[in-house]
């Protein structure tokens, strides 16, 4: 792992005295160490040098700024995150409305914009950004932003939802797609907004859009859910209850079967015996998905043999179980039993 000195020693020798260089260089070297025992360390030195390379008026706006906001940016996380929890938006919004005004006040002046040369995102992981190329355009060099961007706005979304201030959190969230535009999630809590406003169009547009990077089971679950709603809400109950029947097949729970059981209080009809084969001809037959997207799936085989290639195995688990989870894949589910077995018997 080495010692600090000799961690700042390494990021150091890369510097090459422009500061267009390496203000970027810098956040990409910090955010290497993010899982390091010394990350806080070696984020505030990091943080000193950029300070002294900056051009004087850059410095004098971002310590204005700074200076207005002063909790930080984690603390503030963890106080929303636990007050949402205890179901207190409100007092969760005044933590995180402070750290997105700052967020906004450091991208204004500069902080992590994109370049000729690099775009920056929080992607949290490998997946996420393997998953943003396949359906991206972009060719420049994807950087981890330092700040947590996606978070900060993704909450602040939510607690505006809880509040009932559906137009106000579609802004933010919207915000959060920009900084993590793999994070599903916030696709379908932007498309939960719409749908308290009313906009039942939005609501599916939002669900189809979150699609694309579905790679979960649970996720793919939520898609098929809220797709079913919306056949619900239009009166296409057979596509309806083959969404709900085909969510099934990546999620066991309550939900799809009491939406079954509501569709037959709503339109007279019993869908609860509908199996998976039906349901699954139903949706082909009128064009609806009902797989993840296979660019998308292919993304995750390639990022399983890179991680196999790297000795990563934690990646190579996690994925593994995930796109086994998705497609049935006896192959991929033989390797992961395989990895399981290794750190069982490490």
């Amino acid at each position: 792992m080495g010692n600090f000195d000799d961690i700042m020693q390494d990021i150091t020798s890369g510097l090459t005295n422009n500061p267009d260089c390496d203000i970027p260089y810098l956040m990409q070297r910090v955010e290497e160490y993010r899982d390091n025992e010394l990350f806080r360390e070696i984020a505030r030195a990091c943080g000193r040098i950029m300070w002294e390379i900056l051009p004087e008026e850059k410095r004098a706006n971002i310590a204005k700024t700074i200076d207005e906001h002063s909790m930080d940016t984690d603390a503030a996380i963890q106080q929303a995150l636990a007050n949402l929890k205890e179901g207190k938006p409100e007092k969760a919004l005044g933590f995180i409305a402070s750290a997105a005004r700052k967020l906004d006040d450091l991208a204004a002046n500069g902080w992590c914009a994109d370049d000729s040369e690099s775009v920056y995102f929080n992607f949290e992981s490998a997946a996420d950004e393997i998953v943003w190329r396949v359906h991206s355009e972009e060719t420049r060099e994807a950087r981890c932003a330092v700040e947590p961007f996606c978070m900060v706005y993704y909450l602040y979304g939510s607690c505006l939802y809880e509040m009932g201030k559906h137009a106000e959190a579609i802004k933010q969230l919207e915000k959060a797609v920009k900084w993590n535009p793999s994070m599903a999630l916030s696709y379908f809590e932007i498309g939960e907004n719409y749908k308290k406003l009313g906009d039942l169009e939005s609501f599916n547009e939002w669900a189809d859009r979150a699609y694309s990077y579905i790679r979960t089971p649970s996720m793919m679950a939520q898609y098929h859910r809220t797709k079913g709603y919306y056949f619900t809400e239009i009166g296409s109950y057979t596509i309806a209850a083959a969404h709900q029947v085909v969510s099934m097949l990546f999620e066991q729970g309550d939900m799809a079967a009491s939406e079954l059981a509501y569709l037959k209080t709503r339109c007279g009809q019993d869908f609860t015996e509908m199996g998976f084969d039906e349901a699954v001809a139903c949706l082909e037959e009128e064009g609806e998905n009902v797989l993840p997207d296979r660019e998308t799936l292919r993304a995750l085989l390639a990022l399983i043999r890179i991680a196999i290639d790297h000795n990563d195995t934690e990646t190579v688990l996690k994925v593994s179980r995930d796109y086994c989870a998705l497609t049935g894949d006896e192959e991929i589910e033989q390797l992961a039993d395989r990895i399981e077995r290794e750190i069982a018997g490490n």
